[in-house]
Formats: C-alpha cells, sequence, structure tokens
C-alpha cells in the first residue's frame, strides 16, 4: 500500500477549481497552474516562486498545449465570460494573456490537431448553447473564428479521440441536460458531423476516453453526478458504442480519470466525488483471455484428437463469450488438414471453471506435401479481455510415404545377348 506525507499547502488566488502539473522552466521538476473562479486569475507555481495572473473573467477549465510551436508549453483557460491564453518561455515566465472568443459558457477544452496541418486547435464545450466551437490553430499561439457545431443539452466536458479508427479525430461530449453523451465524427478538415447520442448516467458531467476491453478500440467512461456513478460505454470501432454498464462511485462524481492503478495491464478508474469529499477509484476485473501455449507440434497419422485449452483468469460477472477462428497466414485447410470444435466458447457468469478445450484432429491422406502450419486467433471477446497469449500457432508434420514410378523403354536386345540400364532414384 502506498502511503504519502502530510500535505504541504502553496497560495494560489481564490477558489481554485482546476489544476495542471508540468514542467514550464524545463528543470526537470514539475511544476502547477491552477484557475481560481472567484479572484479570475491562473496562478502558476514554480519551485521557487508563485506568480498569478488575471485574465479578466472567472477561469472553470485548464488545458496545456504548445500553440505556437516554440517549444515550450501555452496555457489556455475558459470559464463563462471568455477564454484566454497564456504562452509559455523557457524559464516558466508567461506572457500578459490574450482574450480571444471561444464561445459562450465554456465548461472544458479539448485540444488536438482537428484539419491536419500539424497545428493544435481548441475544442470548446459550451454549456449555455449546447454546442462545441471548433477553434483553428493558426500555429503562433492565435485561433481562428469558432465554427460551432451542435451537442446535447449542457455539454459539461469534451474529449477527442478516433472512435471509428479513420486516423481523424473526433469528439465526445458529456450532456448534463440530457443525460446522454454526443459522438461528433470528425471529417479530418476541421468540420464535424451531427452528433450521435449514446445514453449514460443522471446528469452527466465529465467524460474520458480509454480502451477498458484491451480490443485496441476506444470506450468512453462517463462520470454521472446525479447517479452517483460512473458510465462505461464500449466502442465498436466504427463510432458506435454499446449500452452503459453502471459502477457505484461517492456522491456527486465531477470528473473521471482513467489510468492503470494496479500495474496489471488494464485500464482503472478514478472518480472525484465533489459532495462525499473523497475519490473513488475502481480496479478494472475484467478477466484475461488467453490460449493454454504458444505453440502446439502434431503428425498427420497422429492418432485422436488432441485439445487446446482456452482459460480465463477469474469468474465473469457476465457471459463471456469468445470466437477461435484459423489466422489468414495459415498454411493448413480447415477440413482438408485438420477439424476444431468448438469455434466459440462461453464461460457463463459466475462459473468456476476458467478453462475449457478446443479439440482438434489433425486428417491423415496420402498427398505428398510440406509441413503447414495453423494460426488460430481468439477473437470477438464478449466481457472479457484479450491476454498475452491470444495466438497459437500449430505446426503439423507431415507423415506421408514416398512413392516412385519407373517407367523404361521397351527393351531391345538379341536373343543370346546381355544388357543393363542404370535407374537414378533422387
Amino acid at each position: 500500500m502506498s502511503t504519502f506525507n502530510t500535505p504541504t499547502n502553496f497560495p494560489t488566488g481564490t477558489n481554485p477549481n482546476a489544476v495542471v502539473a508540468a514542467d514550464f522552466n524545463k528543470d526537470g521538476k514539475p511544476d502547477i497552474a491552477a484557475s481560481n473562479t472567484a479572484s479570475n486569475n491562473i496562478s502558476i507555481l514554480l519551485d521557487s516562486s508563485n506568480t498569478n495572473f488575471n485574465i479578466g473573467f472567472s477561469p472553470t477549465t485548464l488545458e496545456l498545449g504548445d500553440f505556437n510551436a516554440d517549444g515550450n508549453l501555452d496555457i489556455v483557460s475558459g470559464g463563462t465570460d471568455g477564454a484566454a491564453i497564456l504562452l509559455g518561455n523557457a524559464t516558466g515566465g508567461f506572457a500578459t494573456p490574450t482574450n480571444f472568443n471561444a464561445g459562450v459558457n465554456i465548461a472544458a477544452f479539448a485540444v488536438g490537431d482537428f484539419n491536419g496541418d500539424s497545428k493544435l486547435d481548441l475544442a470548446a464545450a459550451n454549456s449555455q448553447s449546447n454546442s462545441i466551437s471548433i477553434l483553428l490553430g493558426t500555429g503562433t499561439g492565435s485561433f481562428g473564428n469558432p465554427t460551432n457545431f451542435n451537442a446535447g443539452i449542457n455539454p459539461q466536458s469534451v474529449v477527442a479521440g478516433d472512435f471509428n479508427a479513420d486516423g481523424k479525430l473526433d469528439l465526445a461530449t458529456a450532456n448534463q441536460g440530457s443525460n446522454n453523451v454526443s459522438i461528433l465524427l470528425g471529417t479530418g478538415t476541421g468540420i464535424f458531423g451531427v452528433p450521435t447520442n449514446f445514453n449514460a448516467g443522471t446528469n452527466p458531467h465529465s467524460v474520458a476516453v480509454g480502451d477498458f476491453n484491451n480490443d485496441n478500440k476506444s470506450d468512453l467512461a462517463v462520470a454521472n453526478k446525479g447517479a452517483n456513478n460512473v458510465s462505461i460505454l464500449l466502442g465498436n470501432g466504427a463510432g458506435s458504442f454499446t449500452a452503459a454498464d453502471n459502477f457505484d462511485v461517492g456522491t456527486n462524481p465531477y470528473d473521471v480519470a482513467v489510468a492503470d492503478f494496479d500495474g496489471d495491464g488494464r485500464q482503472d478508474l478514478a472518480a472525484a466525488n465533489f459532495q462525499s469529499n473523497n475519490v473513488s477509484v475502481l480496479l478494472n476485473n475484467t478477466p484475461f483471455v488467453n490460449f493454454g501455449s504458444v505453440t502446439y507440434d502434431r503428425t498427420k497419422g497422429s492418432a485422436g484428437t488432441f485439445e487446446i485449452p482456452v482459460t480465463i483468469s477469474r469468474s465473469p460477472v457476465k457471459d463471456l463469450t469468445v470466437a477461435i477462428a484459423p489466422n489468414s497466414t495459415s498454411t493448413a485447410t480447415q477440413n482438408l488438414d485438420y477439424t476444431i470444435s468448438p469455434t466459440n466458447i462461453t464461460f457463463s457468469a459466475g462459473t468456476n471453471t476458467l478453462t475449457q478445450n478446443v479439440a482438434v484432429t489433425i486428417i491423415d491422406d496420402d498427398v505428398a506435401e510440406s509441413s503447414e502450419t495453423v494460426v488460430f486467433d481468439l477473437s470477438s471477446i464478449a466481457n472479457g479481455i484479450a491476454g498475452k497469449t491470444t495466438q497459437t500457432t500449430l505446426t503439423i508434420a507431415v507423415n506421408d510415404p514416398i512413392t516412385y514410378t519407373i517407367a523404361a523403354a521397351t527393351p531391345s536386345l538379341a536373343e543370346g545377348n546381355s544388357g543393363s540400364n542404370p535407374v537414378t532414384l533422387p
């Protein structure tokens, strides 16, 4: 169990409500920036000094990025009455804040390159106008005029991710007023499509991107402050998501973060609970699914059937299903060189049977051929996570007899004589 020292407090402005950490002065030590809602400023806390920058409005969000491509981190902040950027230098200092128009009642920012020009852009969640504003960056620390796209009602959070695997950034918003998340697919030109909405819990206040089932497709975690839970929506890699699975946390969760807190290779969650004054950590206990071994070797003509085990790491909460399919790199042919059964396995919810076997039979024949391989994949895993051994290779060695045909021309030999004709075998 980890332990921490008694907290050391450092002064900021009044009512700080957002904080980010980064090495602003490049001394190898993390520094802190905090936004202060009541004093309308941003505090920069370096290892040796504290500085406040007035921005002229009540800030509610902070994000970092190198918006002028000088190699130094900059800060953008937004709030109910405006937005500002503070350009950083190499010593941890910041230029006078520059205010810009980013929409109405900015609840959150997301940073990304939305038009593919290698310059950082902004997406602003506008809680009052139920929209997302896209501000394309110039690469010099300024932004173009906002272009607005519809979202749900009262969006409180926005994140960027590639939800349909086309290499272009998309957006997801947590909509507190409509109890859902909106997915806006990006075109890679700074334009986003009509939102597709997926139900979350009551009053979703924050959304984060993760991969909670290790299928290399982006999923969503949503903190629902009105339901005291976090929703998990699994992505299908085409821009759509499953129905929400909800997990209880503390009271009024305002924010959710994703990380592997226990180092087991599965992404976990942390929720900041406004009303209960605590943080809930949810460790991902989805079972891992693996083959029993990486390789198997058999010889044609081997008697009987052998078994390849498929294992799960723990009893599943829901029915866990997995398909076993030959990979396209296989040289052996199913039903000609081998058979396999079953090709789909179900581990029932609550089962204590953590291993099931797949039966493979090698088919013998009289065809002379080289050794062959078949590569099996664990695929279409539902309610489980791909483990480290999700592919196994079966090598089928040959035992075919070598046969030769000797053909000779009709002999011609005078009666009483003898002769010979050499025959060479390979």
